[in-house]
């Protein structure tokens, strides 16, 4: 009995086996495959059952079986950290099974497949430690090439609205959508455009208070310090009461507030410090509802206010087993490494009732909200609430004139007050802190629509470029070459050659693929013109996933299901046209 990886076959584009990039894999197996494996694959499913599920289709043959698994167990692997990928299988006639997998890395691909592999084939019993240490170890992988929830959440907007994107580097977290002059590069939610020394500025706290200070948008009242032994002559300088915090972290990491005594501010201070890699700020504690404010290039967009984590009352039910309810629902919901969490139930959450005059079994009216956390953090089960249509007209034009200040084209700005309505110089608001990478998670969790946060983070540069494809075994005609470097902006590609323009750059590629991802990367290029035979596109697939023309000029018999594939990518296909038609296509559409 065995499962072994035949062959491997990565198609840089569009092919007959998938309309996106796709790896396919061709697996073959012996008949008594799924009797051996079966055991194996009931003790996976037991074990990852928090995260994957799986039912073979009735009246499935047993190749079907072993496809089935391999597909979705491989397919879930890789994506329960980070991404969102789509796998299928196929079987064939001589029992081979067939698998595609849309990829990040193709390589990943490869590995979560002989990883399934290895796991179904084992002889001797799984152990459940082991076999999560062998995914996680994977998983660590995977945050390397895969896109995380912010470069996600804008690349499904792209797929949604045909909008081209890709990794800029292979490996890292830099993602381009559209090409070429129509493209913009991003950092999780950071662009391009940010400017390096506000995003230095932004992420030291000490300096950001400093700016926000110089540009007369109020900030609590702070002092940086190295270790506790000036702890007395802060408390004389500033008061109580205080907060205490790691000088760079964020997400109310290692945070302690409203300290009162000596006592809590050397305890508040080991714990920032125990998060911190540096220094800790000590600051003025002040009472409020958190906000995060989101500015986009220059302009406001959203206040969204931090709730603190609550039950509500049904009458019958204690705290303690709302709270559990709340969890089990959120838990599900919950990916590893994700900053989402539940509410946990410590020595803080009892304590913290107790202050309220409550217990955990005590039973809330129906309807009774009960703050269950003094802190709002995400990971401890906050949640997020639009609060855009009550925002002052003050705070609005401070937070802007706080992002163009720091050149950040997107930031997320935290904000505490009472009353938002009111303007921040009459009741008691304070600018807290201002983030080059706002998490998008926040207008999502307040109810924006996954689409709107995403345009308007993208803004409307990125697109694609107009572009040709000629698909021909013979040499470009000289004429139609010259006329396409004419074009002085337009990214061309001649089978092995690149250039723009009239550059034409001295590397010949192994690939048209590989050339045509230096031209989308530059941002002078405004039309895009490719080569390649028949021959090419079999093997590594189409260049581009759609061509406002394409033209099939090959002497050779193209299979009718490749031929399609072209035409299903073409929004103009032409089929043995001569040079100067070609040549009237290229002004047509270039000018």
């Amino acid at each position: 009995m065995a499962i072994n990886i035949v062959s491997t076959k990565t198609f840089n584009g569009p092919s007959v086996f998938h309309s996106e990039p796709a790896i396919v894999i061709t697996i073959n197996s012996s008949r008594d495959t799924w009797d051996t494996i079966k055991k194996n694959v009931d003790t996976l499913k037991n074990l990852l059952s928090s995260w994957f599920s799986w039912q073979p289709a009735n009246n499935s043959s047993s190749e079907e079986k072993v496809a089935g698994i391999i597909s979705s167990l491989s397919k879930s692997i890789l994506c329960e950290i980070r991404g969102e990928l789509k796998s299928f299988y196929r079987t064939c006639k001589d029992k081979n099974i067939i698998l595609v997998f849309e990829y990040y890395d193709s390589k990943m691909i490869i590995e979560s497949v002989q990883l399934v592999i290895s796991l179904l084939l084992q002889q001797k019993a799984l152990d459940s430690e082991e076999t999560i240490s062998q995914i996680k170890k994977f998983w660590s992988k995977c945050i390397q090439y895969h896109p995380d929830f912010q470069a996600q959440f804008l690349i499904n907007y792209c797929k949604d609205n045909n909008i081209p994107f890709g990794k800029y580097f292979s490996s890292g977290k830099i993602w381009r959508y559209g090409w070429g002059k129509r493209s913009r590069l991003f950092f999780e939610s950071s662009p391009l455009e940010d400017s390096r020394l506000g995003s230095n500025f932004a992420s030291n706290k000490q300096l950001s208070k400093a700016i926000f200070f110089k540009l007369g948008a109020p900030t609590p009242e702070g002092v940086i310090v190295s270790n506790g032994f000036h702890l007395d002559d802060i408390v004389k300088k500033i008061g109580y009461p205080l907060v205490t915090k790691p000088a760079d972290r964020g997400r109310s990491v290692g945070v302690t507030t409203n300290i009162n005594n000596v006592n809590h501010l050397q305890t508040g201070y080991n714990y920032a410090k125990k998060h911190s890699s540096g220094d800790v700020i000590i600051e003025k504690h002040i009472e409020g509802e958190v906000y995060r404010l989101m500015v986009v290039r220059g302009k406001f967009w959203g206040a969204f206010r931090r709730n603190r984590p609550y039950v509500i009352g049904d009458g019958t039910s204690s705290i303690e087993n709302l709270v559990r309810l709340k969890n089990k629902l959120v838990t599900k919901k919950i990916k590893p490494g994700s900053f989402i969490g539940p509410i946990p139930m410590d020595s803080s959450f009892y304590s913290f009732l107790n202050e309220q005059g409550l217990k955990s079994n005590s039973v809330p009216a129906i309807g009774e909200k009960v703050l269950v956390r003094k802190i709002p953090l995400l990971s401890e089960g906050a949640t997020y609430e639009n609060a855009s249509e009550s925002i002052h007209s003050d705070i609005k034009s401070l937070s802007e004139s706080l992002a163009k200040s720091f050149g950040l084209d997107v930031c997320g700005i935290d904000y505490i007050s009472n009353n938002i309505s009111s303007s921040c110089f009459n009741s008691g608001g304070y600018f807290l802190e201002i983030n080059g990478t706002p998490g998008l998670r926040v207008p999502l969790m307040a109810g924006v629509e996954k689409s709107e946060i995403a345009k308007t983070i993208l803004g409307e540069l990125p697109a694609r470029l107009p572009t040709i494809l000629i698909v021909s075994e013979n040499k470009l005609d000289n004429n139609i070459l010259d006329v396409v470097k004419s074009y002085l902006s337009c990214g061309w590609v001649n089978k092995d050659i690149t250039g723009i323009g009239k550059m034409v750059f001295p590397e010949r590629f192994s690939s048209v693929k590989s050339g045509l991802e230096r031209l989308i990367s530059n941002h002078i290029i405004t039309e895009i013109f490719i080569t390649c035979t028949s021959e090419e596109i079999k093997k590594n697939g189409l260049p581009i996933n759609l061509c406002d023309i394409s033209i099939l000029n090959t002497a050779q018999n193209l299979e009718a299901d490749w031929e399609q594939v072209i035409k299903q990518h073409s929004i103009n296909f032409h089929k043995g046209i001569d040079s100067e038609i070609i040549i009237k296509h290229i002004h047509s559409l270039f000018q």
